[in-house]
């Protein structure tokens, strides 16, 4: 992001309690080992994930991309993803930590896999309390398939 462009603007956001993030994850992941970093958390509005996933990674991706697997893709767009969302509270107090994290497991891409998928990506809460999945090479958005497990998230 060059430092002349304006702070982003956030659209929608819900916040909930780390406690109230802690059941919708459970609705959708069961009980995976899970380490918050806030006790409050904003929810995101998807449409905001997307423009920010357009504008932030490409670059920084391809300047990488011979070097690293998804582990490494997945903790750079965390960060890229930080700031952003200070960028969009820029001037303003944070409150809460966006819901927006690294997962780890056996996550397929497919739902129709059915050989083991030992994957790193991240995901989002969205306002609507869905877990959507962003994979950290392309920034595509998927849903956790079925035949997927998480054992393992951080926010």
């Amino acid at each position: 992001m060059d430092a002349e462009e304006p702070p982003p603007v956030l659209h929608h956001i819900k916040r909930v309690t780390q406690r109230e993030l802690s059941y919708i994850l459970q609705r959708h992941l069961g009980q995976p080992q899970t380490h918050y970093g806030d006790g409050y958390y904003n929810l995101l509005d998807g449409s905001d994930v997307r423009r920010f996933l357009r504008k932030s990674l490409s670059r920084e991706l391809n300047r990488i991309s011979e070097h690293a697997d998804s582990a490494d893709f997945s903790w750079v767009v965390l960060g890229r993803q930080r700031e952003w969302y200070l960028r969009a509270h820029s001037g303003k107090a944070r409150t809460a930590g966006a819901a927006f994290g690294v997962a780890w497991g056996d996550i397929r891409s497919d739902p129709n896999q059915t050989s083991p998928c030992y994957h790193t990506c991240n995901f989002f809460v969205d306002i609507n309390e869905n877990l959507c999945l962003v994979e950290p090479r392309d920034g595509r958005i998927h849903p956790l398939y079925d035949n997927s497990t998480v054992t393992m998230v951080t926010l």
